[in-house]
């Protein structure tokens, strides 16, 4: 007589079920937050300098008159500073950007670059304070621009430093500019043909400048300039412009000028370029910064050239 199959019990059967569906519903969940968190992974790597969102919408270049209007909105400023190295190349470059003080978007944009650009403010506008504390905020120097007589008739206001002044006045308008560019460790001359060429006046600046240990960045649009002899009758640290970086409003000029910036460095070691807070020179600055690092020039605080 053939024996009957012992079958197994129902409830084994049944956790038998429940194990399987209990291995699967987690296998589904990993693999959900598993895809979820590669979407919600950034698409690249964050900069230190990346501010707050900026209107694409704006001037392609600063107006024409000696002291631009004031653009508004204001833009709150990136609050991590990137931390300083010691320089690791033999040929260094520093890069200012003059007339920052009225259009805040377009200096948030410069802000951002990967390079320390020293920020030139000017004097004594809306913004100027503002522009000052964004950029101290984003780890980069800055320096005051201050207005000077050019040779040139031009319309000048009381924030300019003309040739027909005391020495006392001279220092008076120094120390009111300086009084609305917070963190200035320098200053350099915005126009100044004239101004620069006067020993006298130079004099008086400098003699303000050696109050508060600023040193003086001459921009050199003389080359009759005798700010740098000046400067160092009264101790006052002074270096000098090498090359401008944006006379035209072109993007591919502004490469080739800091093509020659970096042959200017690896002649005399070190060189200093100058731009304007414009499009255009964002754009060539943008263009340049791979050029830079493939000729092994390294960007630098322009304060490291005085070491």
């Amino acid at each position: 007589m053939k024996r009957r199959k012992k079958r197994k019990p129902t409830h084994y059967n049944l956790l038998k079920g429940f194990l399987f569906l209990l291995i699967f519903l987690i296998f589904v969940l990993a693999l959900y937050f598993f895809q979820r968190s590669i979407s919600l992974s950034p698409a690249r790597k964050t900069s230190p300098y990346i501010s707050p969102h900026i209107p694409s919408s704006r001037p392609t270049s600063p107006p024409t008159s000696a002291f631009p209007t004031p653009a508004q909105p204001q833009e709150e400023a990136p609050t991590s500073i990137p931390s300083q190295r010691p320089s690791s190349s033999a040929f260094r470059v520093a890069i200012v950007i003059d007339d920052v003080g009225y259009d805040i978007p377009l200096l948030q944009e410069f802000l951002q670059l990967e390079i320390p650009l020293m920020i030139s403010i000017l004097p004594n506008l809306p913004n100027s304070t503002k522009s000052a504390q964004l950029a101290s905020q984003a780890g980069r120097e800055v320096i005051l621009h201050m207005p000077m007589q050019p040779e040139r008739n031009l319309p000048m206001d009381s924030s300019f430093i003309t040739v027909d002044l005391s020495s006392e006045e001279i220092e008076k308008r120094i120390e009111k500019a300086l009084r609305s560019v917070p963190g200035a460790v320098g200053m350099s001359n915005h126009m100044g043909s004239l101004a620069t060429q006067d020993r006298r006046v130079m004099d008086a600046v400098m003699s303000a400048l050696a109050k508060h240990d600023l040193f003086f960045l001459d921009s050199l649009t003389s080359p009759k300039s005798v700010a740098c002899e000046s400067a160092k009758s009264r101790g006052v640290p002074c270096l000098k412009r090498d090359v401008f970086l944006d006379n035209l409003d072109d993007a591919n000029y502004v490469f080739a000028q800091v093509k020659k910036l970096v042959a200017v460095a690896k002649r005399k070691r070190k060189a200093i370029g100058i731009g304007h807070l414009k499009e255009t020179t964002l754009e060539g600055l943008k263009l340049s910064l791979s050029y830079i690092e493939e000729e092994k020039v390294e960007v630098v605080p322009i304060s490291d050239l005085l070491r």
